[in-house]
């Protein structure tokens, strides 16, 4: 049943409190992807360092330094960088903005 009024489409107009938590999400999720990167590429890389173990927090504790310098626990703390590395990666990836996002 038409009325006879004309019917016009109302726009979608984002409030600026909208674009704000638009941007807070992007930056909170470039800090995470980052900082997940960076955490990662450090424990990859440091327990196959000689930085692991010949430094002066462990000068006093020889049976800590030799746990410390096993091969298994390099070998954990690389893991869980690489897991560090593939978690910011997947979360990148899978990053959306929504349906209501402004383009």
């Amino acid at each position: 049943m038409d009325s006879g009024l004309p019917t016009e489409p109302v726009p979608q107009v984002q409030s600026d409190q909208g674009r704000g938590q638009l941007w807070v999400r992007r930056m909170s999720m470039l800090l995470f992807v980052t900082l997940s990167a960076v955490v990662g590429v450090v424990l990859v890389l440091l327990p196959w360092s000689l930085q692991w173990t010949a430094n002066r927090l462990l000068w006093s504790y020889p049976d800590l330094r030799a746990a410390i310098g096993n091969g298994f626990v390099r070998g954990v703390c690389s893991g869980l960088g690489i897991l560090n590395l593939w978690n910011g990666f997947r979360e990148a990836v899978h990053y959306h903005e929504g349906h209501g996002a402004a383009k």
